[in-house]
Protein backbone atom coordinates (compact mmCIF):
# COMPACT_ATOMS: atom_id res chain seq x y z
CA UNK A 1 0.00 0.00 0.00
CA UNK A 2 1.26 3.51 -0.85
CA UNK A 3 2.14 6.18 1.67
CA UNK A 4 -0.85 7.44 3.69
CA UNK A 5 -2.42 10.78 2.85
CA UNK A 6 -4.00 13.35 5.14
CA UNK A 7 -7.43 14.51 3.98
CA UNK A 8 -6.17 18.02 3.18
CA UNK A 9 -3.18 16.70 1.21
CA UNK A 10 -5.28 14.18 -0.68
CA UNK A 11 -7.78 16.87 -1.70
CA UNK A 12 -5.09 19.23 -3.00
CA UNK A 13 -3.33 16.44 -4.87
CA UNK A 14 -6.64 15.32 -6.40
CA UNK A 15 -7.54 18.84 -7.56
CA UNK A 16 -4.13 19.22 -9.18
CA UNK A 17 -4.69 15.87 -10.91
CA UNK A 18 -8.04 17.06 -12.31
CA UNK A 19 -6.48 20.25 -13.62
CA UNK A 20 -3.22 18.96 -15.06
CA UNK A 21 -3.74 15.30 -15.96
CA UNK A 22 -7.48 15.17 -16.70
CA UNK A 23 -7.59 18.63 -18.26
CA UNK A 24 -10.75 19.75 -16.48
CA UNK A 25 -11.80 23.36 -16.95
CA UNK A 26 -11.07 25.95 -14.21
CA UNK A 27 -14.81 26.20 -13.49
CA UNK A 28 -15.11 22.43 -12.98
CA UNK A 29 -12.05 22.32 -10.72
CA UNK A 30 -13.46 25.22 -8.69
CA UNK A 31 -16.75 23.35 -8.31
CA UNK A 32 -14.89 20.29 -7.01
CA UNK A 33 -12.85 22.48 -4.66
CA UNK A 34 -15.96 24.07 -3.17
CA UNK A 35 -17.52 20.67 -2.44
CA UNK A 36 -14.31 19.18 -1.08
CA UNK A 37 -13.79 22.14 1.25
CA UNK A 38 -17.05 21.03 2.85
CA UNK A 39 -15.74 17.48 2.91
CA UNK A 40 -12.63 18.60 4.82
CA UNK A 41 -14.82 20.49 7.27
CA UNK A 42 -17.13 17.54 7.93
CA UNK A 43 -14.47 14.82 7.94
CA UNK A 44 -11.55 16.62 9.56
CA UNK A 45 -8.69 17.97 7.46
CA UNK A 46 -5.99 16.40 9.64
CA UNK A 47 -7.39 12.89 9.54
CA UNK A 48 -5.94 10.30 7.23
CA UNK A 49 -8.03 9.19 4.27
CA UNK A 50 -7.77 5.53 5.31
CA UNK A 51 -9.22 6.39 8.75
CA UNK A 52 -12.54 7.62 7.38
CA UNK A 53 -15.53 5.32 7.69
CA UNK A 54 -18.92 5.21 6.06
CA UNK A 55 -20.40 6.80 9.20
CA UNK A 56 -17.96 9.70 8.89
CA UNK A 57 -19.02 10.30 5.31
CA UNK A 58 -22.73 9.88 5.92
CA UNK A 59 -22.61 12.46 8.74
CA UNK A 60 -22.40 15.30 6.22
CA UNK A 61 -25.69 14.53 4.45
CA UNK A 62 -28.20 15.41 7.24
CA UNK A 63 -26.00 18.35 8.25
CA UNK A 64 -26.19 19.84 4.77
CA UNK A 65 -29.92 19.20 4.61
CA UNK A 66 -30.49 20.96 7.94
CA UNK A 67 -28.51 23.93 6.66
CA UNK A 68 -30.87 24.25 3.72
CA UNK A 69 -28.81 22.64 0.96
CA UNK A 70 -30.92 21.49 -1.97
CA UNK A 71 -30.89 17.83 -3.05
CA UNK A 72 -28.96 18.73 -6.19
CA UNK A 73 -26.26 20.40 -4.08
CA UNK A 74 -26.03 17.41 -1.76
CA UNK A 75 -25.83 14.98 -4.70
CA UNK A 76 -23.08 17.03 -6.30
CA UNK A 77 -21.19 16.88 -2.99
CA UNK A 78 -21.61 13.09 -2.86
CA UNK A 79 -20.35 12.79 -6.45
CA UNK A 80 -17.26 14.86 -5.61
CA UNK A 81 -16.51 12.73 -2.54
CA UNK A 82 -16.93 9.51 -4.51
CA UNK A 83 -14.56 10.76 -7.20
CA UNK A 84 -11.96 11.73 -4.58
CA UNK A 85 -12.16 8.28 -2.97
CA UNK A 86 -11.92 6.56 -6.35
CA UNK A 87 -8.74 8.55 -6.97
CA UNK A 88 -7.32 7.53 -3.57
CA UNK A 89 -8.22 3.90 -4.20
CA UNK A 90 -6.53 4.01 -7.60
CA UNK A 91 -3.27 5.20 -6.06
CA UNK A 92 -3.66 2.88 -3.05
CA UNK A 93 -3.96 5.58 -0.40
CA UNK A 94 -6.94 3.61 0.91
CA UNK A 95 -7.72 -0.11 0.96
CA UNK A 96 -11.53 0.10 1.03
CA UNK A 97 -13.87 2.68 -0.47
CA UNK A 98 -16.66 3.59 2.00
CA UNK A 99 -18.01 6.31 -0.33
CA UNK A 100 -19.55 3.61 -2.55
CA UNK A 101 -22.20 3.09 0.11
CA UNK A 102 -23.36 6.70 0.05
CA UNK A 103 -26.83 7.07 -1.43
CA UNK A 104 -27.92 10.11 -3.37
CA UNK A 105 -30.85 12.20 -2.22
CA UNK A 106 -34.07 11.85 -4.17
CA UNK A 107 -35.79 14.98 -5.38
CA UNK A 108 -38.65 15.73 -7.70
CA UNK A 109 -37.19 16.98 -10.97
CA UNK A 110 -38.66 20.42 -11.67
CA UNK A 111 -40.33 20.95 -15.00
CA UNK A 112 -38.19 23.17 -17.17
CA UNK A 113 -40.38 25.62 -19.03
CA UNK A 114 -39.16 25.64 -22.61
CA UNK A 115 -38.66 29.06 -24.13
CA UNK A 116 -41.04 29.32 -27.07
CA UNK A 117 -40.06 30.32 -30.59
CA UNK A 118 -41.82 33.65 -30.11
CA UNK A 119 -40.03 34.35 -26.83
CA UNK A 120 -36.70 33.50 -28.44
CA UNK A 121 -37.53 35.80 -31.35
CA UNK A 122 -38.41 38.56 -28.88
CA UNK A 123 -35.08 38.39 -27.06
CA UNK A 124 -33.00 37.99 -30.23
CA UNK A 125 -34.60 41.12 -31.71
CA UNK A 126 -34.66 43.10 -28.45
CA UNK A 127 -31.29 44.80 -29.17
CA UNK A 128 -33.00 46.41 -32.18
CA UNK A 129 -34.94 48.62 -29.74
CA UNK A 130 -33.74 52.02 -28.63
CA UNK A 131 -32.76 50.77 -25.15
CA UNK A 132 -29.89 48.57 -26.32
CA UNK A 133 -26.51 48.44 -24.55
CA UNK A 134 -24.37 47.64 -27.60
CA UNK A 135 -26.95 46.61 -30.14
CA UNK A 136 -24.85 44.82 -32.74
CA UNK A 137 -22.78 42.89 -30.19
CA UNK A 138 -25.76 41.85 -28.10
CA UNK A 139 -27.77 40.75 -31.13
CA UNK A 140 -24.81 38.67 -32.30
CA UNK A 141 -24.48 37.14 -28.83
CA UNK A 142 -28.12 36.08 -28.67
CA UNK A 143 -28.33 34.86 -32.27
CA UNK A 144 -25.13 32.83 -31.99
CA UNK A 145 -26.13 31.23 -28.70
CA UNK A 146 -29.44 30.14 -30.18
CA UNK A 147 -27.98 29.12 -33.54
CA UNK A 148 -25.22 26.91 -32.13
CA UNK A 149 -26.43 25.59 -28.77
CA UNK A 150 -23.08 26.64 -27.27
CA UNK A 151 -22.57 26.92 -23.56
CA UNK A 152 -22.10 30.59 -22.70
CA UNK A 153 -18.52 29.85 -21.54
CA UNK A 154 -17.80 28.31 -24.94
CA UNK A 155 -19.15 31.33 -26.77
CA UNK A 156 -17.03 33.69 -24.66
CA UNK A 157 -13.93 31.62 -25.50
CA UNK A 158 -14.46 31.89 -29.27
CA UNK A 159 -11.55 33.43 -31.15
CA UNK A 160 -11.13 34.35 -34.79
CA UNK A 161 -8.96 31.25 -35.10
CA UNK A 162 -11.90 29.11 -33.97
CA UNK A 163 -13.86 29.74 -37.18
CA UNK A 164 -13.82 28.27 -40.64
CA UNK A 165 -15.98 28.39 -43.76
CA UNK A 166 -16.66 32.11 -43.48
CA UNK A 167 -17.85 32.03 -39.85
CA UNK A 168 -20.38 29.30 -40.62
CA UNK A 169 -18.55 26.78 -38.46
CA UNK A 170 -16.47 26.98 -35.27
CA UNK A 171 -14.25 24.54 -33.41
CA UNK A 172 -15.18 24.33 -29.75
CA UNK A 173 -13.22 22.86 -26.85
CA UNK A 174 -15.94 21.93 -24.37
CA UNK A 175 -16.15 20.16 -21.04
CA UNK A 176 -13.49 17.54 -20.41
CA UNK A 177 -11.33 19.15 -23.11
CA UNK A 178 -13.52 17.54 -25.79
CA UNK A 179 -13.50 18.98 -29.28
CA UNK A 180 -16.57 19.45 -31.45
CA UNK A 181 -17.87 21.73 -34.19
CA UNK A 182 -20.88 24.03 -33.97
CA UNK A 183 -22.65 25.83 -36.78
CA UNK A 184 -24.21 29.24 -37.38
CA UNK A 185 -27.16 29.99 -39.64
CA UNK A 186 -27.85 33.15 -41.66
CA UNK A 187 -29.39 35.32 -38.93
CA UNK A 188 -26.42 34.65 -36.67
CA UNK A 189 -23.91 35.30 -39.48
CA UNK A 190 -25.56 38.59 -40.43
CA UNK A 191 -25.58 39.73 -36.80
CA UNK A 192 -21.94 38.68 -36.33
CA UNK A 193 -20.71 40.54 -39.41
CA UNK A 194 -22.53 43.72 -38.34
CA UNK A 195 -20.94 43.47 -34.89
CA UNK A 196 -17.42 42.80 -36.21
CA UNK A 197 -17.50 46.07 -38.14
CA UNK A 198 -18.27 47.99 -34.94
CA UNK A 199 -15.79 45.91 -32.95
CA UNK A 200 -13.00 47.03 -35.27
CA UNK A 201 -14.00 50.68 -34.81
CA UNK A 202 -14.07 50.27 -31.02
CA UNK A 203 -10.50 48.97 -30.89
CA UNK A 204 -9.36 51.88 -33.05
CA UNK A 205 -11.17 54.41 -30.84
CA UNK A 206 -9.65 52.89 -27.70
CA UNK A 207 -6.19 52.95 -29.24
CA UNK A 208 -5.83 49.17 -28.85
CA UNK A 209 -3.30 48.13 -31.49
CA UNK A 210 -3.04 44.46 -30.51
CA UNK A 211 -6.34 42.67 -31.05
CA UNK A 212 -7.15 40.41 -28.07
CA UNK A 213 -8.36 37.77 -30.53
CA UNK A 214 -11.58 36.92 -28.72
CA UNK A 215 -14.72 37.57 -30.74
CA UNK A 216 -16.84 39.12 -28.02
CA UNK A 217 -15.58 42.16 -26.16
CA UNK A 218 -17.02 44.54 -23.63
CA UNK A 219 -17.08 48.26 -24.28
CA UNK A 220 -13.57 48.73 -22.86
CA UNK A 221 -12.14 46.40 -25.49
CA UNK A 222 -11.43 43.46 -23.17
CA UNK A 223 -12.87 39.93 -23.56
CA UNK A 224 -16.45 39.47 -22.42
CA UNK A 225 -16.98 37.08 -19.48
CA UNK A 226 -19.81 34.65 -18.76
CA UNK A 227 -20.93 36.93 -15.94
CA UNK A 228 -20.98 39.80 -18.40
CA UNK A 229 -23.23 37.88 -20.78
CA UNK A 230 -25.63 37.05 -17.94
CA UNK A 231 -25.74 40.72 -16.94
CA UNK A 232 -26.34 41.83 -20.54
CA UNK A 233 -29.19 39.35 -20.95
CA UNK A 234 -30.74 40.45 -17.65
CA UNK A 235 -30.99 43.99 -18.98
CA UNK A 236 -32.94 42.89 -22.04
CA UNK A 237 -35.24 40.50 -20.18
CA UNK A 238 -36.02 42.77 -17.23
CA UNK A 239 -39.23 44.75 -16.76
CA UNK A 240 -37.65 47.55 -18.80
CA UNK A 241 -37.02 45.12 -21.66
CA UNK A 242 -39.20 42.22 -22.80
CA UNK A 243 -40.25 41.52 -19.18
CA UNK A 244 -39.65 37.78 -19.47
CA UNK A 245 -36.57 36.61 -17.61
CA UNK A 246 -34.57 33.60 -18.68
CA UNK A 247 -30.92 32.63 -18.40
CA UNK A 248 -28.13 32.25 -20.99
CA UNK A 249 -28.47 28.47 -20.61
CA UNK A 250 -32.07 28.69 -21.88
CA UNK A 251 -30.70 29.44 -25.36
CA UNK A 252 -28.98 26.04 -25.30
CA UNK A 253 -32.11 24.35 -24.00
CA UNK A 254 -34.29 25.99 -26.67
CA UNK A 255 -31.79 25.00 -29.37
CA UNK A 256 -31.86 21.32 -28.32
CA UNK A 257 -35.64 21.30 -28.09
CA UNK A 258 -36.03 22.89 -31.52
CA UNK A 259 -33.64 20.38 -33.10
CA UNK A 260 -35.49 17.38 -31.67
CA UNK A 261 -38.94 18.76 -32.46
CA UNK A 262 -37.87 19.30 -36.06
CA UNK A 263 -36.86 15.65 -36.32
CA UNK A 264 -33.08 15.75 -35.95
CA UNK A 265 -31.80 12.44 -34.58
CA UNK A 266 -31.07 12.59 -30.85
CA UNK A 267 -27.53 11.29 -31.44
CA UNK A 268 -26.82 14.22 -33.75
CA UNK A 269 -28.22 16.63 -31.17
CA UNK A 270 -25.94 14.95 -28.63
CA UNK A 271 -22.93 15.62 -30.88
CA UNK A 272 -23.92 19.25 -31.41
CA UNK A 273 -24.26 19.83 -27.67
CA UNK A 274 -21.07 17.95 -26.81
CA UNK A 275 -22.65 15.53 -24.35
CA UNK A 276 -20.83 12.34 -23.40
CA UNK A 277 -24.10 10.50 -22.79
CA UNK A 278 -27.33 10.64 -24.77
CA UNK A 279 -29.26 10.53 -21.48
CA UNK A 280 -27.88 13.99 -20.70
CA UNK A 281 -29.18 15.26 -24.03
CA UNK A 282 -32.63 13.86 -23.28
CA UNK A 283 -32.82 15.96 -20.13
CA UNK A 284 -32.54 19.08 -22.29
CA UNK A 285 -35.30 18.10 -24.69
CA UNK A 286 -39.04 18.25 -24.30
CA UNK A 287 -41.59 16.90 -26.71
CA UNK A 288 -43.78 19.48 -28.35
CA UNK A 289 -47.23 18.42 -27.11
CA UNK A 290 -49.12 20.14 -29.86
CA UNK A 291 -46.97 18.42 -32.48
CA UNK A 292 -47.60 15.02 -30.86
CA UNK A 293 -51.35 15.76 -30.76
CA UNK A 294 -51.42 16.69 -34.45
CA UNK A 295 -49.25 13.75 -35.48
CA UNK A 296 -51.48 11.40 -33.49
CA UNK A 297 -54.60 12.51 -35.36
CA UNK A 298 -52.82 12.24 -38.70
CA UNK A 299 -51.54 8.74 -37.92
CA UNK A 300 -54.61 7.15 -36.33
CA UNK A 301 -57.01 5.41 -38.76
CA UNK A 302 -60.00 7.20 -37.23
CA UNK A 303 -58.29 10.56 -37.06
CA UNK A 304 -59.22 13.52 -39.21
CA UNK A 305 -57.07 14.71 -42.12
Amino acid sequence: MAERRLVTDAVEEFLLYLETIKGFSPNTVTSYRNDLEKFKLFSGAQKYMDELTFSDLRFAIPCMSERGSKPATINRYIAAVRTLFAYCRKFEYIKDNPSLRLKTVRADKPYHQVVTDQEMYNVCTSPDTGKALWASRDKALFEMLYSSGCRVSELCSLKFSSFSDGYKKARIIGKGNKERFVFFEDDALNALNAYLDERKKLLAEKGISEDPGFIFLNQTGTPLTTGGVAWILSKYTSAEGINHHFSPHDFRHAFATAMVNEGLDIRKVQALLGHSSVSTTQRYTHVNRKKVFNDYHKAHPHGSD
